[in-house]
């Protein structure tokens, strides 16, 4: 029996005696490390992947709107860099779908399809990141563009950043400064249409803005870039650039429909308990202070008086700060206080760690990024990658094992505003997540080899380690 040796460590301890390494061992832990690697092991972790909402991706789900007054609808995407190939399908409830469009587009270009009301949803996928926006058709100039209300993402796609490259909504354009900043607008052709200096929480309209067509925006300080229109509705992100927070510029959203106004809705929603208090940005007066539950939700109506200004309807701009984390939402209404009046948009529905709490006022529909188990109000649904569910009016406690996109379709018109026609004529900025993976519908992810061969590589060192310990 051979006698085992004590071998010194620089602190003068003696190290155990080793133990021998069975081939076995060996097998276990190259599959396990196989495992860790395909897996993402050594990439960021998967949670702090998944809960990263963005403006800026690789895939995009939609519903397009119920009605336009155009009858067209159309979705822009503009790449963050050259040579980008860009697809769109329209998506079945089984979760294939049909291509309906592709193109290769470079920066300063546009990707854009316009498609029918009869049309439903949509699954949007590049191979480099992009930003998209889904325009209702309000206005004929062009076709199918829509006005509507939305904040934009910066190039990296957070909702606060420095540098915009944006297609503006609306001649109605405001910077909310959460810094202290220098900012400077600039169209395509790089002209500078508007440049000035601002304090931290205040805001101006950038009255020259090009609409509809691509600028940039460059801050020397965090900045947020929101469009509005009357009688729209949007989420509201976070001073911290998520769409759930503590602290929110939230513009007021009311409505002039027939030489008539119409207020507003502010509604919070609560992702922990939370004391929320708002306050005018023009002179800091107190306008609510309120208490949500996690799970529940708050809506308040004609909050502030307006002035008019032609046929455009201004109302003071809020800032809302609450003890714990909430969604915010901002809305016109179009002739009634009730939350189905909802101004005629789309948005999307903000959410912490696959739950959402929100309000369906006519419609919406979830889409399943990935396959997963989604409960909605208690009842669990099954779905697999690119399935979706459609929602009716209704309030909403969504729990699901990854992050989902949530879109809201109002539809005033249908029993309120003495029954005008329904309409989903304006527009909004599509949102993502980084952990969806560009897959077309019904297909199979791309193959890694970069990180098969590196998985492979890894597990050969480990092996040659290994063995010259078996042999000695």
């Amino acid at each position: 029996m051979k006698s085992l040796r004590k071998i010194p460590l620089s602190d003068g301890c003696f190290a155990k005696p080793a133990r021998v390494w069975e081939p076995s061992l060996f097998i276990l832990i190259s599959a396990l490390l196989l495992q860790v690697i395909l897996a993402g092991g050594f990439a960021q972790s998967s949670a702090q992947q998944e809960s990263a909402e963005t403006g800026v991706g690789k895939v995009f789900y939609f519903a397009s709107p119920l009605q336009t007054l155009d009858e067209e609808w159309s979705v822009l995407v503009t790449p963050t860099q050259d040579d980008t190939a860009v697809k769109l399908f329209r998506l079945k409830e089984d979760g294939t779908g049909d291509k309906v469009g592709e193109g290769t587009v470079s920066v300063g270009e546009l990707f854009s399809y316009t498609g029918s009301e009869d049309e439903r949803c949509y699954k949007l996928i590049a191979d480099k990141p992009v930003a998209a926006v889904l325009c209702g058709g309000k206005t004929n100039e062009p076709i199918g563009w829509g006005r509507g209300a939305t904040f934009y993402p910066d190039v990296e796609g957070d909702f606060v950043g420095r540098s915009f490259n944006l297609i503006p909504m609306s001649e109605y354009t405001d910077v909310y400064f959460v810094q202290d900043a220098e900012v400077t607008v600039t169209d395509s052709s790089g002209n500078i249409v508007d440049q000035w200096f601002a304090f931290k929480n205040s805001t101006k309209t950038v009255h020259m803005i090009p609409v509809a067509n691509p600028c940039t925006i460059e801050s020397s300080g965090d900045v947020m870039v929101f469009s509005w229109w009357n009688d729209s509705a949007t989420q509201v992100p976070s001073t911290e650039g998520s769409l759930v927070g503590k602290r929110f510029f939230v513009p007021q959203l009311g409505t002039g429909m027939l030489g008539q106004r119409y207020p507003g809705f502010v509604l919070v929603f609560g992702y922990e308990d939370a004391d929320v208090t708002a306050v005018s940005l023009k002179d800091e007066r107190t306008i609510f202070t309120t208490t949500v539950r996690k799970g529940e939700y708050k809506y308040f109506y004609n909050l502030t008086e307006v002035t008019k200004q032609d046929s455009m309807f201004f109302y003071e701009d809020l800032f809302i700060s609450s003890s714990g984390l909430i969604g915010v939402w901002s809305s016109g209404s179009e002739g009634s206080y009730t939350l189905r009046a909802m101004g005629d948009d789309i948005f999307f529905v903000a959410g912490v760690d696959g739950e959402y709490v929100f309000y369906v006022p006519a419609r919406a529909y979830l889409f399943a990024p990935d396959n997963m188990k989604v409960t909605v109000n208690g009842e669990e649904n099954s779905l697999n990658r690119d399935q979706y569910l459609e929602l009716k009016t209704g309030d909403y406690v969504v729990d699901s094992e990854k992050p989902v996109i949530i879109e809201i379709i109002a539809d005033p018109g249908s029993s309120v505003a003495g029954g005008a026609a329904p309409h989903n004529d304006w527009g909004n900025v599509l949102l993502s997540y980084s952990y969806i993976e560009p897959t077309e519908p019904g297909g199979k992810e791309e193959i890694d080899y970069l990180t098969i061969g590196a998985a492979v590589a890894i597990v050969a060192i480990v092996a040659v380690i290994i063995l010259r310990k078996i042999r000695r």
